[in-house]
């Protein structure tokens, strides 16, 4: 509705003055950028003055992806919230996941570093020729070398063990239980605790297999203990590694894998 005329004294008519219509505002909202868009929007109206078309280019690709970047971030009420990282797989505090697929029994009197028992892995498991009363049926004589023939069939095993002490077969094996080792305080112990067997000799290197010193731990440091045992690095007929050349870690000769 329009305003009211007045009529001044000199005689001029002007409108009267009075609150505009709501009706006759201008309904108009500007579009707000983020500052960003307009600054890269400026500066692409800068490098249109330039006759090069690659760097036409190169700015309408860099306003395309901020401008897309923008689209993204305003359409996801969420773009500030940091998503949580992803659960980890380990959940088991006590032992790694990788370490449930390896077979391990507990060390017998032995203890690890601080006191807490560890275990080694299973060694029957990796014995081609095991169990052996699948051949020794019965127990056997001690055999001797001039009696071996070419169809022994542990002929191919030479033995540089403890050769300046006298050891041969009869001193770690059981004739009356081949499936058994042989101690020398007249006691016996399996294959997957030949440990047993090395230390008594080789007793330093045993505590510091202990400790941690010696040998190798599987999977990680968190958690269950287990490492490797003596004859999974050590050929218990030819225990002594072969000499060479410095140029990597070294290669162990049981397993084929690195140290």
């Amino acid at each position: 509705m329009p305003h009211p005329i007045k009529k001044q004294a000199n005689g001029k008519c002007e409108m009267a003055k009075g609150p505009t219509p709501t009706s006759l505002k201008p309904n108009i909202q500007l579009l707000e950028l983020p500052p960003n868009v307009c600054r890269l929007t400026a500066f692409c109206f800068l490098l249109f003055r330039l006759p090069s078309a690659i760097c036409r280019l190169t700015v309408l690709g860099t306003l395309f992806i901020s401008l897309n970047a923008t689209w993204i971030s305003c359409s996801n009420p969420n773009a500030d919230t940091i998503p949580d990282p992803p659960a980890s797989l380990e959940n088991d505090p006590s032992e790694l996941r990788s370490l449930k697929t390896i077979s391990s029994l507990p060390v017998q009197n032995a203890i690890g570093s601080k006191q807490a028992p560890f275990f080694v892995t299973q060694r029957t498991d990796h014995i081609t020729q095991y169990p052996c009363a699948s051949c020794h049926t019965k127990p056997v004589e001690k055999p001797q070398r001039e009696r071996i023939s070419q169809r022994w069939s542990h002929l191919n095993i030479q033995l540089t063990h403890g050769q300046t002490t006298g050891l041969d077969c009869q001193s770690c094996h059981n004739y009356d239980n081949f499936e058994q080792l042989q101690l020398q305080n007249g006691q016996t112990t399996t294959f997957d605790h030949a440990y047993e067997l090395c230390r008594q000799c080789h007793f330093q290197q045993a505590n510091d297999w202990a400790g941690g010193a010696h040998g190798k731990r599987l999977a990680g440091w968190r958690g269950k203990r287990v490492v490797k045992n003596c004859t999974d690095c050590h050929n218990p007929h030819t225990p002594a590694f072969d000499q060479r050349i410095p140029l990597k870690s070294p290669t162990i000769p049981r397993t084929g894998s690195g140290h």
